[in-house]
């Protein structure tokens, strides 16, 4: 697969493999490629489809792998006119679809995200729960398989997006009839509400997630690895995409976006405010805007009404040569 990867950086360098642009400007992708999974980047056009169709020859040969006709899909543009889908499609004779639908276990979501996106969560949480028999466990017995396997089973989706309320509340119900015993019917009935039941066993609850803070949680610890890896691929397109160019913006919500900024624009209030810069050479640190006195916070909500700020002026030009 390295050399895989060579091949097409090379394919690339010399102009017969012309990779995407996620934005104007923005970063070119050719390929990604995990363990052995891989997709693919370039223009759709024949010259494209004929230098892919190479490189997959040319590994073949050199790997003795073979690329799987029945696991391989195309996917289009809107853009991309009939004719010259067709045209590719001869070329590499790949299934053409409309929706990639999962990738490294994640749906890869190409318009809204809906209930219907999520569902394979929920039928996973069911299957659990069907092999197990509720009635024949104790209580303490319900609760840890609640708390170690069933609350566990969304994390992995929840690190990358912010999953739809419905989702969550089908997830939660599931949860909340095995604990108290009961199956999908009928109900048995809660004993104790389940804001109740999410406290800490030391606030008097049993300590099982509640999943919409779980999830939120998980998107803030994604909102600073926005700001902490911002040399980073994912991060890098993110950025360029949505033109974020400052480390650490005070807004990044926009009208259209991807469900991963969607997501980040819901807690990045949370973010943005529990972040307090460390001073060096103040270039980079917005006086009034920015958290740089740890106890004072932002020196805007501070001012005196009426005094004229900039917003944009640098912690470095409030400074002088003395540091005064």
């Amino acid at each position: 697969m390295e050399r895989l990867s060579h091949t097409i950086n090379k394919a690339a360098e010399e102009g017969r493999w012309v990779p995407m642009r996620l934005s104007k400007g923005g970063s070119p992708i050719s390929h990604l490629f995990f363990v052995d999974d891989l997709v693919l980047f370039s223009r759709a056009d024949y010259s494209n489809a004929m230098a892919i169709r190479e490189l997959l020859d040319q590994y073949s040969q050199y790997s003795g792998h073979r690329v799987s006709i029945n696991k391989t899909q195309l996917f289009f543009s809107p853009n991309t006119d009939a004719d010259t889908a067709m045209k590719i499609e001869s070329i590499l004779h790949f299934k053409v679809v409309d929706n990639l639908g999962m990738y490294l276990g994640i749906p890869i979501i190409h318009g809204r995200a809906t209930y219907a996106t999520f569902r394979y969560i929920i039928d996973k949480v069911r299957r659990r729960l069907n092999g197990w028999s509720a009635a024949s466990l104790s209580m303490a017995g319900r609760v840890t398989l609640a708390k170690a396997v069933l609350s566990a089973i969304p994390n992995y989706c929840m690190q990358a997006v912010m999953l739809p309320a419905n989702v969550i509340d089908e997830i939660e119900k599931l949860i909340r009839r095995f604990v108290w015993g009961g199956s999908e019917q009928p109900p048995k009935l809660s004993l104790v509400n389940w804001k109740t039941v999410c406290k800490p066993m030391c606030s008097g609850g049993l300590g099982i997630h509640n999943l919409k803070t779980h999830n939120q949680a998980f998107m803030i610890k994604l909102g600073f690895r926005l700001i902490l890896e911002d040399k980073s691929l994912w991060a890098r397109i993110l950025r360029e995409k949505y033109k974020v160019h400052s480390v650490c913006p005070t807004v990044i919500k926009r009208s259209s976006s991807s469900l991963v900024w969607h997501s980040l624009s819901k807690i990045w209030d949370h973010v943005y405010n529990s972040i307090c810069w460390s001073i060096g050479d103040g270039v980079r640190t917005k006086f009034w805007c920015d958290s740089w006195i740890l106890s004072l916070g932002p020196l805007v909500a501070c001012k005196i009404n009426d005094l004229p700020v900039d917003v944009d002026t640098s912690v470095a030009n409030m400074v002088d040569e003395h540091g005064e």
